[in-house]
Formats: structure tokens, sequence, C-alpha cells
């Protein structure tokens, strides 16, 4: 059980709460404060409750929620932790101001993190755009003689899509996860929210790996409880929540059904509902699309986009530099386990300083072989995409063009694609 700022009472129980005890809490003075109790909850890894008669843990689950909620009278302090941490708060000074701050109004004091959960934590803090999610600076991974990351840098704003892209082998999945902590790096500094990455940090991201991590032998409903509870999901919110994220997947059907009687793309939208059932602030997504179809690739588009409206700060590695484009306000192309370029995805795009022109004409070759205004044509379907020489102004080629007899019907300057720019920094490296 814990405080939060918002609300009497938070529960954070499920499998892992074996007992409470609640106790009086001595003050500087002589005696107890009447009416002031102090509970918290043992966590218990051996899953020591799974041995107390259901009506108990009942009883005992009531008995804690009038305490918290003070209908048995007094007014009451939820704190999760421990014995050591309810001591250390109760001979603080931050004590004392919140006994004053209770006697004066009816709501709860707000209590330090260490004497609150990590949901309730997490919830109390508003990022906008300007701040920085996450910042990795210098970090760097060896293998030996080989170096999967070196001497990276970036941050990630908060409320913000960031693409994390590069070819196959370039460090994407390396340095994923050392950031939800899978791996250390040799080198440098990773930092979430503003602090250095730690495990408490850890239900604050949801982590979708490339590799499946799914239970063959396990029901669907099963399987996405046990994710719940291991992100401090209580029971009837996991039911809910899955419930819901079942529906909008369009599986709903599928819910007692096993691993093994779901397709590919099935699987993947499991996993994918299993890395946001605990309503996480960041989205580490790697290879998301992997697996779908089409039709399936532009529905997870479209709920990414509703995490994205939502003010989710989402990182998504993927080899779809269209679907990139058409997702992400910011990029990281990385090569060689080596930064390549970063920024804000308009800005590169503005500023990566290539001319380039959509054609669709008949007639004016004799210009379009001349190497003074052009560099290189692309042939597609039904137009050329012509890539001017350094300096060359668009409107001279049309002009010589007109002159030559040649009708247009259309002449376009176009900026890069992502995945132009993709194949031109790295295609050569290949």
């Amino acid at each position: 059980m814990c405080g939060n700022a918002n609300s009497k009472y938070c529960s954070v129980y499920g499998n892992l709460v074996s007992w409470v005890v609640p106790f009086s809490v001595p003050s500087n003075t002589n005696g107890t404060i009447s009416g002031l109790n102090i509970t918290y909850a043992i966590l218990n890894p051996f899953h020591l409750a799974k041995k107390v008669e259901r009506s108990q843990v009942r009883e005992r689950r009531q008995r804690k929620v009038k305490m918290a909620m003070g209908t048995d009278g007094s007014k009451s302090i939820t704190v999760a932790g421990n014995a050591v941490r309810a001591l250390r708060y109760s001979r603080s000074k931050k004590y004392n101001r919140d006994v004053r701050s209770l006697n004066s109004r009816s709501a709860p004091p707000r209590l330090p993190f260490v004497g609150r959960c990590r949901l309730c934590y997490r919830r109390t803090i508003n990022m906008s755009e300007h701040d920085v999610t996450l910042r990795v600076e210098n970090v760097t991974k060896r293998y030996g003689d080989f170096a999967a990351v070196d001497d990276l840098s970036f941050e990630v704003r908060a409320g913000r899509v960031f693409g994390f892209l590069g070819p196959n082998g370039a460090g994407k999945t390396t340095t994923i996860r050392m950031i939800v902590g899978i791996t250390a790096p040799d080198n440098g500094r990773i930092e979430l929210y503003g602090e250095r990455i730690s495990p408490k940090m850890q239900d604050r991201i949801g982590y979708l790996p490339e590799e499946r991590g799914l239970y063959k032998k396990m029901k669907i409903v099963d399987q996405l409880r046990y994710f719940a509870a291991l992100k401090g999901v209580s029971g009837k919110d996991a039911d809910r929540r899955i419930d819901r994220w079942l529906e909008r997947m369009d599986l709903a059907e599928w819910k007692n059904k096993k691993t093994t009687d779901l397709s590919k793309g099935m699987q993947q939208k499991i996993q994918f509902i299993s890395t946001v059932l605990h309503d996480p602030d960041l989205l580490i997504l790697d290879e998301p699309f992997s697996g779908l179809d089409p039709v399936n690739v532009e529905f997870m588009i479209d709920v990414l986009s509703e995490l994205k409206s939502q003010s989710k700060t989402i990182i998504f590695s993927t080899h779809l530099m269209e679907t990139a484009e058409r997702l992400c306000h910011d990029i990281l192309l990385i090569n060689r386990s080596r930064k390549v370029m970063g920024g804000s995805l308009r800005d590169i795009k503005a500023s990566y300083g290539k001319n380039l022109i959509a054609l669709r004409a008949v007639g004016g070759d004799e210009i379009l072989d001349n190497n003074t205004y052009i560099e290189n044509i692309t042939e597609h379907a039904d137009q050329k995409e012509i890539l001017l020489g350094d300096g060359v102004d668009p409107q001279v080629l049309l002009r010589s063009l007109i002159d030559a007899g040649a009708e247009i019907s259309k002449f376009e300057q176009i900026e890069p694609s992502l995945n132009d720019i993709f194949i031109d920094q790295v295609g050569g490296d290949q």
C-alpha cells in the first residue's frame, strides 16, 4: 500500500503482498500521536500469501481499505516500504511537517518517493515536450575487441516519437538493452527522467523486444495477467485493461486460447498489449511491425498514433523508412556502432542540401543528358526523379527544357525522403 497525492488509498498487491503490520508512530514528545497510524505492506517474493485462506485475505484487504480511507474514524498515512524506512520517516523533519499538515486538512500528506510506490510516483510527474525523457551520454559497449556501441550520445524529448534507425548490426538493439537494464554500458551514462537508469525506473518503461517472449502453452489472458502483476497492476484493474486492449486489437475471441493457436502477427499484437498494459510513460519498441502484414502494419500505426496523441514518449527502431517518416518527430541514424546524424526530421530534411526534381515530360532528352545540370536520374514508372548538381538553379533546368521543346506535365521541387537519406548515408558502407 502506498500514499498518493491524488487519492486517499492506492493498492499495490497481488501475489506479492503477504501480510500487513499496523503500528503507532512515536512523536518527538512522550507518548504516541492518537489517531495517526502508518500501515505498510511487506513484499514477499516467495508468495506466502498463497498459503493464506482466500476468506482471510479478503478480510485483511477490507481492514486495510478501511484504515487507509479513514473509515475506521481515524486519519491515516499509508507508506509502502519496510520497517527501516518507516522508522527513519517517523524521526525525520518531514514527518513533523506531515503531522502538522495532517491535523490542518483532511487530505493525507504527500509523502516522499521512498514512501510511495513507483506507479504513484510516476503519475505525479507532468512532462512537457521541452523536457528530456531519456539522455544517453558517451555510451560505449564492447564485447571483446568488438565495439557494439561506440561513444553514442543523444536525447529523447518528452511526448515525441523518436525513430532509432540504422542497418542490421548497427547497434540499435544493444543500445535499447542498455536503456532497459538488460545489459550495462562499459562507459558513459544513461538517464531517465533526470535520474540515472536503475531497476526502480523500469515500471515507467514499456519494452517490446524484437524476439518473441510469450509462453507457448499458457492462455493469453493468464500471460497478460502475469505481465501486469510484474508491473504492479492489481487483479481487477488488470482484467479491465486486458479486455479493453484485446477488444482494441480485435483479439477478444482469442482471450482463452494458447499462444500456439495464434498466428505470428497475432502473437506480435499480444506482446504489444503486454508492453502497454501498465500504462508506461516511455514506450521502447524494437521492430514493432515484424511479422505483420500490410493491413496490420497500418492498424498498428493507428494505435501508435493514438498513444502519440496521449503525449506518450515513444522510441522505436524499424527498417520501414516510410513508416518512420509518417510517425517520427525526431530520428537518430547510426551505422557501424556510431552516430551518423540525428535531430528533428523536418530540420534534417531541410538542411540535407539536395536539389531534387520530380519531372514528367516528353522530349528534352538532350538536356537531361547534360552532366552540367544533372548529377543523377532515377527512373520511376511515370516520372523521373532528378538530382541536380551543386549550385544548379532548378529554374535554369526548367527554362532549358522549355527552350528544347519538351512538353512538361510535372516539374516539382521535392525534399528527399527518409529512405533517400538513409541510403545516401549508409549505402556505401554496406
